[in-house]
């Protein structure tokens, strides 16, 4: 059986489960636990107008004991007999019960010119599988998932050619709106991830070093959003592109050939300078628990190097006031972890012989705020700023602890905004500060159907 005929899901005579041999020319070989535990086949001779991919990944993971590692080298042909198999859209052989070299002389099979964006989402699936180059100018448009699972969002130009990153369409235009919806769908047909050729699971792979940093003038490593890399070269892949239980699946490219990006979008030497005499801030700590094991560190090591990346920021940034999000909700006293960081703050800035600021944090007098894991706080100078009278809390409407599921609320885990009035010390000016941490957008109505896309924040 052909290649294509295992990859048709229109094919009556295969079926998940069913046994097959399929000959191809390796492609890419991302074999060892710590890649894809497998490689890719293509038919050299499949038709190339053909509507189901002529290549397909065999996986070949550490359990099959007789064929782990099997050695092949990429351009050698092969054949292998396994199960049909499918895993996050992606169909593949899986319990390989035989992988035979049938040539060992390397004919290099010559990567497919494929062109973004889609004509339609899901046009270009049938090259799942297969060696493909792109020729187009990508743009980074998400790093976010770079350091845990080693990808990169791209976006190509749109269908005028105008290269750029992608918006989410609620960004741009009213939820549910023509105009919104017709972006959602640009966008699909416009993303590709580019992925690092390592094996992804839910709880990420933290690749070390995380692939595709440039090296700047500074010596610093980084790969910013508005980067851009053209002809790529890489076997089309299908599968998670993201950290989510139940993931989007879409095409990713396991790259042969090291992807090169130019840095369209260098960081300033600094911010512009807006004027003013007081600087405020916003800082997400992402999860500060002093409670170990829980949503922050793991263990001691883990929280001294939290601490060290956070302490070392915030002293640069150098803000009169700080709001504070994702710090652990427990309490305003000697072991909380709102009190640790100030603690850990000041001893470092004394440390760094710096003695014109020292924090402090805002006590709401309560014994904590709302009832989620995590909540918001305020930091302040002592030196340049005090605080003037109480501090507020919103506890009403959504952020009501009254405002339970039952009645299609949160049960007060919207995170209440933390609000402080303040004054210059040099010249008694007064302003307030209100830090909030918004849960991302959501369906007020369970049973609307509405675009996940439209709901993303």
């Amino acid at each position: 059986m052909t290649i294509a005929e295992v990859t048709d899901r229109n094919n009556n005579d295969i079926s998940l489960g069913d046994t097959t041999t399929v000959e191809g020319v390796v492609i890419g070989d991302f074999q060892g636990s710590d890649e894809m535990n497998g490689f890719f086949i293509q038919d050299p001779n499949g038709a190339p107008d053909s509507p189901s991919s002529n290549g397909i990944f065999v996986f070949v993971p550490e359990a099959n004991e007789d064929f782990f590692g099997f050695d092949v080298e990429v351009g050698q042909t092969v054949e292998v007999t396994g199960e049909v198999a499918e895993f996050n859209g992606r169909r593949q052989l899986d319990f390989i019960s035989d992988i035979s070299i049938l040539n060992d002389e390397i004919n290099a099979i010559e990567p497919t010119v494929i062109n973004f964006p889609e004509a339609t989402d899901g046009e270009l699936e049938r090259f799942v599988g297969t060696l493909v180059t792109i020729p187009q100018e990508m743009t980074v448009s998400q790093n976010f998932f770079l350091g845990r699972y080693g990808q990169l969002t791209l976006s190509s130009p749109d269908e005028n050619g105008i290269p750029g990153r992608l918006f989410q369409p609620t960004q741009l235009f009213t939820p549910g709106s023509d105009a919104a919806n017709q972006l959602f769908s640009d966008n699909a047909e416009r993303l590709l991830v580019l992925d690092d050729g390592q094996d992804i699971n839910p709880f990420g792979d933290n690749p070390d070093p995380a692939p595709y940093f440039q090296e700047l003038p500074n010596g610093s490593l980084t790969l910013r959003a508005g980067a851009t890399t053209s002809n790529l070269v890489g076997v089309l892949d299908f599968g998670r592109i993201n950290s989510s239980s139940d993931p989007n699946v879409d095409l990713r490219l396991q790259p042969t050939v090291e992807p090169t990006f130019q840095n369209r979008n260098p960081r300033t030497p600094e911010p512009e300078n807006v004027g003013g005499d007081i600087k405020i801030g916003n800082f997400n700590v992402l999860n500060y628990f002093t409670t170990l094991d829980e949503r922050g560190a793991d263990n001691a090591e883990e929280f001294e190097r939290q601490q060290q990346k956070i302490f070392d920021a915030l002293i640069d940034i150098d803000a009169d006031v700080v709001g504070l999000v994702e710090i652990e909700n427990n309490g305003f006293g000697a072991d909380s972890a709102i009190q640790n960081l100030v603690d850990g703050l000041n001893e470092a800035l004394t440390e760094a012989g710096i003695s014109d600021v020292t924090y402090d944090f805002i006590d709401p007098g309560v014994d904590q705020i709302g009832v989620d894991a995590i909540t918001n706080a305020l930091i302040y100078n002592t030196q340049t700023i005090e605080p003037v009278g109480d501090s507020a809390i919103i506890e009403t409407g959504a952020f009501s602890p009254d405002n339970t599921s039952d009645n299609g609320g949160d049960g007060g885990y919207n995170r209440p905004p933390l609000a402080q009035t303040f004054s210059e010390i040099e010249t008694g000016e007064l302003f307030t500060v209100a830090v909030n941490h918004f849960k991302s957008k959501r369906d007020p109505d369970e049973d609307a159907e509405v675009r996940a896309g439209d709901l993303d924040s």
